[in-house]
C-alpha cells in the first residue's frame, strides 16, 4: 500500500490500491479512481454513482470479461454485431445498456450474441431493429443473459 499526495487517476494506475489523507482508495480497469473508506467508515455515497462508462461502438466487438463499460452507443450506418462475455465469467447482476446512436437499426440491424452455449431470453442471439432502440441485457451468473 502506497501513501499517495494526491487522489490518482488514468490508465497507468490501473487496478491500483492507494491511500491519500488516511481513506483507501481503488483505481478501476477504466483508470478511475474510487474512494473506497471516509474519515475511518466505508463511503457510502461515491461520486459517480449514476455515471456509466460509456464505450462508443462503430465495429463488431467482443465484449471482454474485464471491460469496464457500461453503456455501448452503437453507431448503426452499418449493420454491427455484439458478443457478450459468459455470464459465468461476470458477476451476477452484470448489465449491459446497448444503444442504437445513429437511428439506423432498422435498415442496419444490430445483433446481440451470446457467448459458448449462452441464451439470451433463450436464444443464441437477438437482433434490435427498431431505430433509435436501447436493450438492457443482464446476466444471470450462470448461462443466461435476459433482456429488460
Amino acid at each position: 500500500m502506497t501513501l499517495q499526495a494526491s487522489p490518482l487517476s488514468g490508465a497507468s494506475y490501473a487496478n491500483s490500491v492507494y491511500s491519500n489523507n488516511g481513506d483507501l482508495y481503488f483505481v478501476n480497469s477504466g483508470g478511475t479512481g474510487v474512494q473506497i473508506t471516509s474519515g475511518g467508515a466505508l463511503n457510502s455515497t461515491p461520486t459517480t454513482f449514476t455515471a456509466y462508462t460509456v464505450e462508443e461502438v462503430a465495429t463488431n466487438i467482443t465484449i471482454g470479461v474485464s471491460d469496464a463499460f457500461v453503456f455501448l452507443n452503437v453507431d448503426t450506418t452499418a449493420s454491427r454485431a455484439i458478443t457478450l462475455p459468459l455470464s459465468a465469467a461476470v458477476a451476477t447482476g452484470r448489465t449491459y445498456i446497448i444503444k442504437d446512436k445513429s437511428g439506423s437499426s432498422r435498415q442496419f440491424n444490430i445483433t446481440l450474441n451470446a457467448a459458448g452455449s449462452d441464451t439470451i431470453d433463450g436464444s443464441a442471439s437477438v437482433t434490435l431493429d427498431s431505430d433509435y432502440g436501447v436493450w438492457v441485457v443482464t446476466a444471470d451468473g450462470g448461462t443466461a443473459w435476459s433482456l429488460n
